[in-house]
């Protein structure tokens, strides 16, 4: 199956900013990571995923399906990067960085999965384009 141009792995696709091509995309994704035997990362992996393109797509774009969203997904060692950018103005995200998690909002809870699930987050400086990586553990399973 042809998943954008999976070089090794590394998967590059500019998707439509729109959440209906979010759960086929995460699929094919999803089909991938097992692949690659990422195992019990493949939870966390699919979340920071689906979160970082559903910010791109309602935030970054306001679904507007003309605009374009930038992913890229890749495995090296035991380490997963995604890299998600979109067309929008970006958004202070250093503000959002700092802020503390409020676990009954119904927004904002976004930053909060970013940061229990990814070892590390780079935003760039007008923030948006996001590098999220985690580091996998090989072999057993964790929380």
């Amino acid at each position: 199956m042809n998943v954008g141009q999976a070089i090794g792995c590394r998967i590059r696709e500019t998707l439509p900013a729109s959440l209906g091509v979010l759960d086929t995309f995460c699929e094919r994704i999803r089909k991938v990571l097992q692949e690659e035997g990422v195992g019990s990362d493949l939870f966390a992996v699919e979340l920071l995923l689906r979160e970082a393109l559903t910010n791109a797509i309602l935030h970054g774009s306001q679904e507007n399906p003309s605009k374009k969203v930038h992913c890229e997904l890749g495995i090296q060692d035991d380490c997963v990067t995604i890299i998600v950018a979109d067309e929008g103005e970006g958004f202070p995200w250093r503000a959002a960085m700092e802020r503390e998690l409020r676990p009954l909002s119904s927004s904002g809870r976004g930053m909060g999965i970013l940061r229990k699930y990814a070892t590390s987050i780079q935003f760039n400086e007008k923030g948006n384009r996001v590098e999220l990586k985690r580091r996998l553990v090989k072999g057993h399973h964790h929380g």
